[in-house]
Parts: C-alpha cells; structure tokens; sequence
C-alpha cells in the first residue's frame, strides 16, 4: 500500500497512542528486521466483547487510516530518521499536528464511550 510507504508499526503505534486507539507495533511478511515492525495489529477480540459490529469496525478502520495519514505528515516534517527522534518531536509543543491529533482523539473517544469496558 503506498501509504505505508516509508511507514513502520512502531511510528503509526505512537500516533495512535496519542489520539486514545490502543494497539501495537507487529512484524509482517517483508520486514527487513523484526526490530522495525512494518505493521500494527489490533485486538479485535476486546472490541466485540464491548459490543462493536462490523459497523464499528469500519468506522475505526477509517480512524485508524487518519492516523496513518497523519504519521506520514508527520514523518515528513520531522528532523532526523531515527524512531527517537519521531517520538521526541510527536510529544513537543512545536508538533505542528497537535491539533489534527486532537480531533482524530475527540471522535475515538465519542465512538469509544459509547460502549461500557467490561469488568468496570
């Protein structure tokens, strides 16, 4: 896919992170290491047991395809190509995405709150 095009797991996992939608960094076929993981799974068991349907699934694809958009802007303006140095300037005042983040964390969180978590 030519979005992930320079993209790995870990730098997507961070976005995400940042706008509340919770998975991981995880190897795929083609990986030149299993140190830098180009993609990410998510754990699709604990949305059904909140009560997701395929409806869910879709709307959180799309969310989960904004971050993707916005860690590609976003590794775009950083300054170095190390993982350290994304997430140094992903957590700065300067991070000239704050706000798309922002907005990506408000829709989660009004789709997410939606449904109880389990256990609590």
């Amino acid at each position: 896919m030519e979005l992930w095009k320079g993209l790995d797991g870990a730098r997507v996992e961070k976005i995400l992170d940042l706008a509340s939608i919770t998975l991981n960094k995880n190897s795929v076929p083609g990986d030149k290491s299993a140190l830098v993981p180009g993609g990410i799974r998510i754990g699709a068991p604990a949305m059904t047991t909140r009560g997701f349907t395929e409806k869910e699934f879709v709307e959180t694809a799309n969310l989960i395809h904004e971050g993707v958009q916005l860690t590609a802007k976003a590794k775009k303006t950083v300054q170095g190509t190390k993982l350290q140095d994304f997430l140094k300037f992903v957590e700065s005042p300067e991070f000239p995405l704050k706000d798309g983040v922002a907005d990506l964390k408000r829709r989660v969180e009004a789709l997410t709150t939606q449904f109880r978590i389990p256990g609590l």
